[in-house]
Parts: structure tokens; C-alpha cells; sequence
């Protein structure tokens, strides 16, 4: 007997894989303290807010004149 996979089997696997990845990207990229197997790491987390205020810092552009 061989195992035949129908359409439906095939995206219900590889939802399952897409859940699990996004899963793990989402949890690594959010975990702020870890304690695992005698060894502690800290984050520290960056926001977007903060690299767009640089940003729209060095694209500022002062015009003086004199009247």
C-alpha cells in the first residue's frame, strides 16, 4: 500500500509547517529574558519608532534667509 496525499492533505501539512515556523520566528524575535539548560540570556528589543525619528532626523533640511 502506498500512502497517497490528496490536495487538501498537502495544504493542511504545509500550513502546519508554515504555523510552526512563523511560531518560533515570532517567539525568538520577542523573547525579552530566557532562562534554558543553566544559561540565561537578555534582549534588548529595538522599535521601529525609534529608527524612523533617525531617519526623518537626517532628512530634515533647515532653510534660513535673510530678509
Amino acid at each position: 500500500m502506498s500512502a497517497a496525499y490528496t490536495p487538501s492533505d498537502v495544504g493542511m501539512i504545509v500550513a502546519a509547517v508554515a504555523a510552526a515556523v512563523a511560531s518560533i520566528l515570532y517567539s525568538a524575535k520577542h523573547v525579552k529574558k530566557s532562562r534554558c539548560c543553566g544559561m540565561s540570556c537578555e534582549q534588548e528589543v529595538e522599535t521601529d519608532e525609534e529608527d524612523e525619528e533617525e531617519e526623518r532626523k537626517k532628512d530634515e533640511i533647515t532653510i534660513i534667509t535673510n530678509v
